[in-house]
């Protein structure tokens, strides 16, 4: 079954685009061709931030949405979910909302960070059972929920190997894995249960994210382990408009995008 290719749209005002706006950016993606996005947003319930403004107009553009980013709480940080105390409870509280709200829109995968950037949290029993009212509750919605690969390494396996759901998934993060994890990335453990991507590229010396082919990843390594690992998903891009491409427009910047994601996917059909 040929896979579908996808472009990214950002719900926070700016965010990751070099000269345009995110309006301006759905159109460019729907100019240059793609049928799918994935959004990505933080704290929505709590902010009044952009994710139904935008829904409405990507669904008016004509793209459909595969799955939407939840928050992953910059500021107050997700760390909290490993910890004791009130602030990991109002956390979960939060996140049930946002599958509430994307359930109620129509969407059947959400992707979630698990730890903060910058700390890395102790895998504990108490995060392990949040985790899982999340994923129990996200069952009860339809909703598949993805977790994906960020600074440190061991939390997909200890979630994934402990709570059983066909709905529960993994994100895989191709600029992460590549600058954070020197390419190290357990595959095996996990076989049929890598349901969604974030394709984009660096140099190893920061997560870039650059178009896939400009930097150093081995991309035909990397579908190798895809085709291993049995992934059946869309070619989603979270390339973006750095300063980088400045010089060129940001419809050629899509159609480009568009052009790399099409040939990962043909070479991961050939």
């Amino acid at each position: 079954m040929k896979k579908e290719v996808a472009s990214v749209v950002r719900c926070e005002d700016g965010a990751m685009n070099y000269g345009f706006s995110n309006e301006e950016a759905v159109k460019f993606i729907a100019q240059a061709g793609f049928k799918k996005v994935f959004m990505s947003f933080q704290n929505e319930h709590l902010s009044g931030g952009g994710y139904r403004k935008y829904l409405k107009l990507i669904r008016n553009s004509g793209l459909e949405v595969n799955f939407v980013h939840l928050g992953y709480r910059v500021n107050s940080g997700i760390a909290t979910i490993w910890e004791e105390g009130e602030a990991g409870d109002e956390l979960v509280a939060d996140y049930l909302k946002d599958l509430d709200m994307v359930a109620e829109d129509g969407i059947k995968m959400v992707c979630m960070h698990v730890t903060k950037s910058n700390k890395e949290s102790p895998m504990s029993q108490i995060g392990l059972k949040r985790w899982e009212k999340i994923v129990r509750h996200a069952e009860k919605l339809g909703i598949v929920v993805a977790l994906e690969n960020t600074v440190w390494p061991g939390y997909l396996e200890f979630i994934v190997g402990n709570i059983k759901s066909d709905n529960l998934a993994v994100c895989y993060d191709s600029g992460h894995a590549h600058f954070h994890f020197k390419d190290e990335y357990n595959f095996d453990a996990f076989k049929n249960k890598i349901a969604c991507l974030h394709l984009h590229d660096n140099d190893a010396s920061a997560d870039q994210h650059k178009l896939p082919f400009d930097g150093t990843i081995d991309w035909d390594g990397l579908l190798t382990h895809l085709k291993e690992v049995n992934f059946e998903g869309d070619f989603t891009s979270e390339a973006v408009r750095h300063e980088c491409y400045k010089d060129i427009s940001p419809l050629k910047f899509f159609k480009l995008q568009k052009e790399r994601l099409e040939k990962l996917q043909d070479l991961y059909n050939s």
